[in-house]
Parts: C-alpha cells; structure tokens; sequence
C-alpha cells in the first residue's frame, strides 16, 4: 500500500499565492498602494519592498486571506487598514 501525503495549508496555495508568501519569508515586506485615477476610480497596486518588484492585486489579497502574512500594523484605523505585510512567523 502506499501511503498518501497530506498537503498543508501552504502546499494547497495557488502558486502566485505561494510565490507571494516564500518573497516574504525572504524578508521582503508586501505593500500597498492606492493610486487615483484621472476619472476618479481607485486603482489598487501592491509591491515588495525594498525590492520594489510588483505583483498582481489579486494574488497580494488572496495572499493576504490566506492567513499566512501578518499585518504590520501601520494603518490608521489597526491591522485591517494596515499598509504592509510581512511572513508570520
């Protein structure tokens, strides 16, 4: 018989989520950004740094949801508004 791995929460990760999390363990921070546009619309970004790398907004929330990334806490209003994230530790 053999015998079945079971994959833990980080394993089940999207890759995109994944890379998100292992930049992260590497000591780059996830950061966000909120640009205005010139219609008025609100377009979110995110980025590493010091790095300055961009990454996608969708994978960064998804990254964010998935528990594994902790609020560094520098939002106005606590850890939801927080402007950074960095690897839980």
């Amino acid at each position: 018989m053999t015998e079945r791995k079971t994959l833990s929460e980080f394993d089940r990760l999207p890759k995109r989520v994944h890379a998100i999390i292992v930049t992260c363990r590497s000591g780059q921070k996830l950061c966000k950004d909120i640009r205005q546009r010139e219609t008025g619309e609100a377009e979110l970004n995110f980025f590493f740094e010091p790095s300055g790398k961009r990454c996608g907004p969708k994978s960064a929330q998804d990254a964010i949801k998935s528990g594994l990334l902790e609020p560094n806490n520098d939002g106005l209003l606590g850890p939801e508004s927080s402007q950074t994230w960095g690897a839980r530790k």
